[in-house]
């Protein structure tokens, strides 16, 4: 179970950074401040190994996105303050891949095709792969 952990929280780790780190980043003018309040949704994670899971998570092993969900919500609000976060699991059919300029060339953006104005942000996690 340790070892899953750790592999999952490298596997969020290194996302986040990587998206940090990646060139591609633009910042809108109009925002003045950090948001408040952010929008985690992510879709069914697929597992390269399920024995692995059943060893160190049996309790989940069949509802790995529970623990999922909470894990996110947990590290995600240990990590910064000031900021609410709301997680929910969604259907890979809610998400659309949209171009969006940036730097004189197309990036594809995740987005939901339902969104409330309860968030400042969406996070947009989709296409997870733990192995």
């Amino acid at each position: 179970m340790r070892k899953l952990k750790l592999v999952l929280a490298m596997a969020i780790a290194c996302a986040f950074l990587v998206g940090c780190a990646a060139p591609r980043a633009v910042i809108d003018d109009s925002w003045t401040s950090k948001p408040t309040k952010v929008k985690v949704v992510f879709t069914e994670p697929i597992i390269a190994n399920l024995d692995d899971l059943q060893d160190d998570l049996p309790d989940y092993y069949n509802k790995f996105s529970e623990w999922y969900k909470t894990e996110l919500e947990n590290n995600l609000g240990e990590q910064t303050s000031g900021v609410r976060y709301s997680v929910q699991k969604i259907s890979s059919d809610n998400i659309r891949i949209n171009p969006a300029p940036l730097n004189n060339e197309n990036i594809k953006v995740p987005s939901v095709t339902e969104m409330s104005n309860s968030a400042d942000i969406y996070l947009v996690l989709d296409d997870i792969w733990i192995g």
